[in-house]
């Protein structure tokens, strides 16, 4: 309790979740500050192309549920994560989602780390100047988008929980999965 109040005085969220009796509890350590500011907002415009060379365009989006990942090309948790991030993909993809991820690094880098750290979600590289828009400066974080371009939910770090030995684990997955399926 006391390592959660130190977190919570330097500006992060931690969240507890009471387990169940089949459950574990998840801990998460975020930025307070970065979820309020964005979240319940519209999500800033946007026009970037893919690794492919097609455009995305924000504008787009509209009348779509979106999942944007932001990772970089030195975040191990980032690629850590990418496994989950496509079991979502493949849960969601079908019930009409849209999956775009964001790196603040230059094409030929983020192609290289993709080739040995496969993700199926569209990805954009160069995205520095979005990321600075929007006062990302750690990563991953998430943005969960609704049909009509608001931001429903932000997260910010990995998501864990504490496993049959007591250490903690990412499960990112179940996470997200509870948000998503809140959007439906």
């Amino acid at each position: 309790m006391q390592k959660k109040r130190r977190l919570e005085a330097q500006g992060f969220s931690v969240t507890i979740e009471e387990a169940k009796p089949t459950d574990n509890p998840l801990l998460t350590i975020g930025d307070q500050v970065f979820r309020q500011r964005h979240k319940g907002q519209r999500l800033p415009a946007f026009a970037l192309r893919d690794v492919t060379g097609q455009w995305v365009r924000s504008q787009d989006l509209v009348g779509k549920r979106v999942h944007l990942n932001f990772w970089s090309t030195t975040c191990a948790p980032c690629m850590q994560e990418f496994t989950d991030l496509n079991a979502l993909q493949q849960k969601y993809q079908t019930q009409g989602w849209v999956f775009l991820a964001f790196a603040p690094e230059q094409e030929k880098l983020v192609k290289r780390v993709l080739a040995q750290h496969p993700l199926g979600y569209t990805v954009m590289a160069g995205a520095k100047d979005y990321y600075q828009q929007l006062g990302i400066d750690g990563y991953p974080k998430n943005f969960f988008v609704d049909w009509d371009g608001t931001i429903v939910e932000v997260t910010d770090g990995t998501v864990s929980i504490r496993d049959a030995t007591g250490k903690l684990t990412p499960d990112n997955v179940r996470f997200y999965d509870r948000i998503m399926a809140a959007m439906q």
